[in-house]
């Protein structure tokens, strides 16, 4: 899903990092995440159930916010020496089927991207 994420925003203190699906069909759907604690208030006064999250998807069809799972560890590194971490818990989606989480992988690169680039 990352190839049709654009993040536009992060303040380390007050904000979140905000990504938005670029898809045709999907541009009303904006990911705001957080590492290592949950997320700040959100714009316009949405909010996701449950506090304490690491992720939020913001719905703007339906004016309501899903919790994307709650923050419980701190980052680890696992194979190959890749750093990763996770929020576990979230909302029920598709029909119950499945719990919504959040996996954020940290990798180096030699360019640097800028907050709003596509990536």
């Amino acid at each position: 899903m990352s190839n049709v994420l654009r993040f536009v925003y992060f303040d380390i203190f007050l904000g979140n990092w905000e990504a938005v699906d670029t898809r045709s069909s999907q541009k009303h759907l904006h990911y705001f995440i957080n590492v290592c604690r949950s997320v700040n208030t959100l714009p316009n006064g949405l909010t996701c159930a449950g506090g304490g999250n690491g992720g939020c998807q913001i719905d703007h069809k339906l004016n309501r916010g899903h919790n994307m799972g709650y923050v419980q560890s701190n980052p680890q590194v696992v194979v190959d020496g890749l750093l990763t971490i996770q929020y576990f818990g979230g909302e029920s989606c598709h029909n119950n089927k499945y719990q919504r989480s959040t996996r954020i992988n940290f990798s180096c690169d030699k360019t640097m991207v800028s907050f709003n680039t596509k990536i």
